[in-house]
C-alpha cells in the first residue's frame, strides 16, 4: 500500500512530508564535494522507493562503520569521566546498530556495502580538527559533545528518512529496527546535553527522576 493511508504511520509518527524535511535537514553540513557526489548518483540512477532505502541505508551502514573507527580518537582526547564512560558506549553500540542495518539488509535481499557517507566523513574530520585546536580541558569537552550531538542529529534525519521509506513499503520488521535506532540516538543526545550541563556547571545538581 504505497500510496494512501499505512495504520503503522501514525505509530511511527512519519508520513512522506516529514521525510522530505529531514532529508532537507541531513544536507546541512558543510565541504562536501558536491560534484564527487552528483557523479555517483549519475551512475546509479534512483528509480523507485525501494532503491531509495537501499541507498538511504547503505549510506548509514558505511557512517556507522566510519564512526566505529574513526571517532575512538576523540575519545582519548576527554577529560571527564563520565563523557569518557559516555562516549565508550556510544561508540560500542555502533556495532549494535550495525547488526540491525544488516538484519534489515537481510530482509531486504541485499548487500550493505557500496555507498559512501562523504556526510559523516566531514563530520567526524570536523570534530577531530575542533580537538586538535582546543587548548583547554573543559572546552573541549564540551565542543567534543556539541559535535557529537551533530553527528547524532544528523543520524536521527537520515534514519528517520529511512524510516519512512520502511513504511512506504510496508516493511514493518525493518520498521521496527529503524525506529529502535532513532530512539537510542535520541536517548544519546539527551545524555550529551546534561553532560555538557554538568562541564559548564560543575556544581550542579542533577535533578533525582
Amino acid at each position: 500500500m504505497q500510496n494512501g493511508y499505512h495504520p503503522d504511520k501514525d505509530h511511527y509518527g512519519i508520513t512522506c512530508l516529514s521525510f522530505l524535511n529531514c532529508s532537507a535537514t541531513a544536507t546541512f553540513t558543510g565541504s562536501i564535494n558536491v560534484s564527487r557526489l552528483n557523479s555517483k548518483f549519475m551512475k546509479n540512477k534512483i528509480c523507485n522507493i525501494q532503491q531509495a532505502l537501499t541507498h538511504q541505508l547503505k549510506e548509514m551502514y558505511d557512517g556507522e562503520k566510519k564512526i566505529q573507527k574513526n571517532l575512538a580518537f576523540c575519545t582519548q582526547q576527554v577529560v571527564s569521566p563520565m563523557l569518557k564512560q559516555e562516549m565508550i558506549r556510544y561508540i560500542g553500540n555502533t556495532s549494535d546498530q550495525i547488526t540491525k542495518l544488516e538484519r534489515i539488509f537481510n530482509y531486504l535481499m541485499d548487500e550493505p556495502y557500496g555507498s559512501v557517507n562523504d556526510v559523516m566523513f566531514e563530520l567526524i574530520t570536523h570534530t577531530q580538527n575542533v580537538l586538535r585546536c582546543t587548548g583547554q580541558e573543559p572546552i573541549r569537552d564540551v565542543l567534543l559533545i556539541t559535535s557529537v550531538q551533530t553527528i547524532c542529529q544528523y543520524k536521527i534525519s537520515g534514519y528517520t528518512a529511512a524510516l519512512a521509506l520502511a513504511l512506504e513499503l510496508d516493511l514493518e520488521k525493518p520498521a521496527e529496527l529503524l525506529q529502535e535506532i532513532i530512539t537510542w540516538e535520541r536517548e544519546a543526545t539527551n545524555i550529551l546535553a546534561e553532560l555538557a550541563r554538568l562541564e559548564l556547571h560543575p556544581g550542579m545538581v542533577v535533578p533525582a527522576e
